[in-house]
């Protein structure tokens, strides 16, 4: 078994592994694996047999550019096998945007975190009346943060 590169035209590759996948659904294939990383666009993974293999299955199949002439290792991609999670830390005093919901674009001020639920009570900047808003963290975008 080897991991394989195929070239193809950017933003196709989901198309190329639904069109190879439907190729290979009834047949007993040499073909085991296809991978394609949202981070590297223009290329496709497939784990096979042997090189012919790949070649007889991608011939003659559109949007495809090539295949490179070296295997790939699992040690080359498994950097986009895995993916790392960035949090972003809020405080309480931090400026923010809201990014989705009904006060999209508005700038809001973080008054109270409930890190267990995922959750904040924001007042929006902009308004008449300062009314607590309680929303999810993942609906925010961090502008300034409080330096205290």
């Amino acid at each position: 078994m080897a991991l394989y590169t195929i070239r193809t035209t950017r933003g196709r590759e989901k198309l190329i592994i639904e069109n190879i996948y439907f190729k290979l659904k009834d047949k007993n294939s040499d073909i085991y694996a296809l991978f394609h990383p949202k981070k590297l666009r223009g290329y496709v993974f497939i784990e096979a047999k042997d090189k012919d293999s790949v070649l007889s299955v991608i011939s003659h199949m559109p949007n495809i550019r090539g295949i490179l002439k070296e295997e790939s290792s699992v040690e080359s991609i498994e950097h986009y096998l895995t993916e790392k999670e960035e949090k972003i830390v809020f405080k309480q005093g931090d400026l923010v945007e809201v990014i989705r919901g009904p006060f999209k674009k508005e700038k809001a001020k973080i008054k109270t975190i409930n890190e267990v639920k995922g959750e904040t009570k924001i007042e929006l900047i902009n308004s008449i009346v300062p009314i607590p808003i309680t929303i999810k963290l993942n609906q925010l975008k961090q502008l300034e943060t409080n330096k205290d």
